[in-house]
Protein backbone atom coordinates (compact mmCIF):
# COMPACT_ATOMS: atom_id res chain seq x y z
CA UNK A 1 0.00 0.00 0.00
CA UNK A 2 1.13 3.76 -0.86
CA UNK A 3 1.60 5.83 2.19
CA UNK A 4 1.88 8.81 0.36
CA UNK A 5 -1.02 11.03 -0.18
CA UNK A 6 -2.34 12.90 -3.46
CA UNK A 7 -1.32 15.86 -1.09
CA UNK A 8 2.36 14.92 -0.49
CA UNK A 9 2.78 14.42 -4.14
CA UNK A 10 1.38 17.78 -4.73
CA UNK A 11 3.87 19.65 -2.09
CA UNK A 12 7.00 17.30 -4.00
CA UNK A 13 5.60 18.75 -7.16
CA UNK A 14 5.59 22.41 -5.61
CA UNK A 15 9.20 21.55 -3.84
CA UNK A 16 10.22 20.93 -7.39
CA UNK A 17 9.11 23.97 -9.34
CA UNK A 18 11.63 26.27 -7.13
CA UNK A 19 14.32 24.07 -8.95
CA UNK A 20 12.86 23.64 -12.65
CA UNK A 21 12.20 26.65 -15.09
CA UNK A 22 8.74 26.91 -16.21
CA UNK A 23 9.22 24.71 -19.60
CA UNK A 24 11.29 22.40 -17.35
CA UNK A 25 8.26 21.82 -15.12
CA UNK A 26 5.81 21.18 -17.69
CA UNK A 27 8.59 18.76 -19.65
CA UNK A 28 8.90 16.97 -16.47
CA UNK A 29 4.86 16.66 -15.76
CA UNK A 30 4.12 15.59 -19.36
CA UNK A 31 6.72 12.74 -18.66
CA UNK A 32 4.69 11.66 -15.58
CA UNK A 33 1.46 12.20 -16.89
CA UNK A 34 2.24 9.85 -19.90
CA UNK A 35 3.82 7.14 -17.67
CA UNK A 36 0.43 8.03 -15.46
CA UNK A 37 -1.62 6.69 -18.16
CA UNK A 38 0.39 3.54 -18.47
CA UNK A 39 0.19 2.76 -15.04
CA UNK A 40 -3.32 3.17 -14.75
CA UNK A 41 -3.90 0.80 -17.46
CA UNK A 42 -2.14 -2.05 -15.24
CA UNK A 43 -4.15 -1.07 -12.74
CA UNK A 44 -7.29 -1.80 -14.76
CA UNK A 45 -5.58 -5.01 -16.17
CA UNK A 46 -5.79 -6.40 -12.52
CA UNK A 47 -9.70 -6.02 -12.46
CA UNK A 48 -10.42 -7.24 -15.87
CA UNK A 49 -7.85 -9.12 -17.22
CA UNK A 50 -6.18 -8.30 -20.57
CA UNK A 51 -9.14 -6.78 -22.36
CA UNK A 52 -8.78 -3.18 -21.99
CA UNK A 53 -12.24 -2.83 -24.32
CA UNK A 54 -16.34 -2.62 -22.86
CA UNK A 55 -17.09 -5.56 -25.68
CA UNK A 56 -21.12 -4.72 -25.19
CA UNK A 57 -20.83 -1.23 -23.54
CA UNK A 58 -21.41 0.75 -27.22
CA UNK A 59 -23.39 -1.69 -29.92
CA UNK A 60 -20.87 -0.24 -33.08
CA UNK A 61 -17.19 -0.25 -30.98
CA UNK A 62 -15.98 -1.42 -28.44
CA UNK A 63 -14.97 1.15 -25.71
CA UNK A 64 -11.29 1.32 -24.42
CA UNK A 65 -10.54 1.99 -21.06
CA UNK A 66 -7.65 4.51 -20.98
CA UNK A 67 -6.80 7.77 -18.73
CA UNK A 68 -5.81 10.70 -19.42
CA UNK A 69 -3.77 13.75 -18.20
CA UNK A 70 -4.24 17.47 -17.83
CA UNK A 71 -1.32 20.02 -16.55
CA UNK A 72 -4.10 22.32 -15.00
CA UNK A 73 -1.36 24.95 -13.48
CA UNK A 74 2.33 25.63 -13.43
CA UNK A 75 3.04 22.86 -10.88
CA UNK A 76 -0.48 20.74 -11.44
CA UNK A 77 -1.25 17.47 -12.96
CA UNK A 78 -4.34 16.03 -12.68
CA UNK A 79 -5.38 12.42 -14.12
CA UNK A 80 -8.58 11.27 -15.22
CA UNK A 81 -10.81 9.03 -17.13
CA UNK A 82 -10.62 9.16 -21.17
CA UNK A 83 -13.91 11.52 -21.69
CA UNK A 84 -15.18 8.17 -23.73
CA UNK A 85 -14.24 5.97 -20.93
CA UNK A 86 -15.99 7.99 -18.17
CA UNK A 87 -18.92 6.27 -18.49
CA UNK A 88 -17.67 2.37 -18.14
CA UNK A 89 -14.99 3.27 -15.48
CA UNK A 90 -18.03 4.63 -13.32
CA UNK A 91 -20.11 1.65 -13.75
CA UNK A 92 -16.95 -0.54 -13.14
CA UNK A 93 -16.05 1.26 -9.98
CA UNK A 94 -19.08 1.77 -7.81
CA UNK A 95 -21.46 -1.00 -9.76
CA UNK A 96 -24.60 -1.16 -10.98
CA UNK A 97 -28.07 -1.66 -9.77
CA UNK A 98 -30.69 -3.75 -11.43
CA UNK A 99 -33.63 -2.47 -14.10
CA UNK A 100 -36.13 -4.03 -15.57
CA UNK A 101 -37.24 -3.05 -19.09
CA UNK A 102 -40.11 -0.44 -19.30
CA UNK A 103 -39.02 0.69 -15.64
CA UNK A 104 -38.84 4.51 -14.97
CA UNK A 105 -35.20 5.48 -14.67
CA UNK A 106 -34.17 9.52 -14.01
CA UNK A 107 -33.29 11.24 -17.37
CA UNK A 108 -31.58 13.86 -18.67
CA UNK A 109 -31.59 17.44 -16.68
CA UNK A 110 -32.28 20.02 -18.81
CA UNK A 111 -31.19 23.60 -18.52
CA UNK A 112 -33.89 26.23 -20.18
CA UNK A 113 -32.38 30.07 -21.18
CA UNK A 114 -33.52 31.43 -18.09
CA UNK A 115 -31.62 28.93 -15.93
CA UNK A 116 -34.92 26.87 -14.63
CA UNK A 117 -34.38 23.12 -14.38
CA UNK A 118 -36.58 20.45 -15.31
CA UNK A 119 -35.59 16.44 -15.02
CA UNK A 120 -36.89 14.43 -17.93
CA UNK A 121 -37.83 10.72 -17.08
CA UNK A 122 -36.84 8.23 -19.42
CA UNK A 123 -37.77 3.93 -19.39
CA UNK A 124 -34.88 1.34 -19.44
CA UNK A 125 -34.46 0.26 -23.00
CA UNK A 126 -33.81 -3.93 -21.72
CA UNK A 127 -32.98 -5.54 -18.66
CA UNK A 128 -29.84 -5.15 -17.02
CA UNK A 129 -28.86 -7.47 -13.66
CA UNK A 130 -26.99 -6.09 -10.89
CA UNK A 131 -23.24 -5.60 -10.58
CA UNK A 132 -21.33 -5.67 -7.20
CA UNK A 133 -18.76 -2.83 -7.77
CA UNK A 134 -15.10 -3.89 -8.76
CA UNK A 135 -13.49 -0.77 -8.12
CA UNK A 136 -11.21 -0.21 -11.08
CA UNK A 137 -10.26 3.16 -10.93
CA UNK A 138 -9.17 2.89 -7.49
CA UNK A 139 -7.06 -0.14 -8.21
CA UNK A 140 -5.66 2.29 -10.93
CA UNK A 141 -5.10 5.21 -8.61
CA UNK A 142 -3.31 3.05 -6.27
CA UNK A 143 -0.60 1.67 -8.99
CA UNK A 144 -0.17 4.97 -9.98
CA UNK A 145 0.29 6.62 -6.56
CA UNK A 146 2.75 3.35 -5.86
CA UNK A 147 4.95 3.86 -8.81
CA UNK A 148 4.67 7.78 -8.74
CA UNK A 149 8.08 8.56 -6.13
CA UNK A 150 10.26 6.40 -8.33
CA UNK A 151 9.24 7.82 -11.36
CA UNK A 152 8.99 11.47 -10.04
CA UNK A 153 13.03 11.02 -9.01
CA UNK A 154 14.33 8.74 -12.07
CA UNK A 155 12.51 12.00 -14.46
CA UNK A 156 14.06 14.97 -12.09
CA UNK A 157 17.44 13.66 -11.93
CA UNK A 158 17.73 12.57 -15.15
CA UNK A 159 16.80 16.15 -16.39
CA UNK A 160 18.95 17.67 -13.88
CA UNK A 161 21.96 15.89 -15.29
CA UNK A 162 21.30 17.33 -18.96
CA UNK A 163 20.86 20.55 -17.44
CA UNK A 164 17.01 21.09 -18.52
CA UNK A 165 16.04 22.32 -15.47
CA UNK A 166 17.45 25.88 -15.36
Amino acid sequence: MPTDTPEAFGRRLDGLSAQFSDAGLRKLLTELGQDAKVDAAVGFRQDLGGDLAMRNWRRKAPQKLTARYDITGPSTMEVTPERRARGPISMLESGRKPRRAGGVIPGRIRTTKDGTQSQRISFAKRTVGPMAPKETWSDGYKVIARRFPARLKDHASRMIRKGIGG
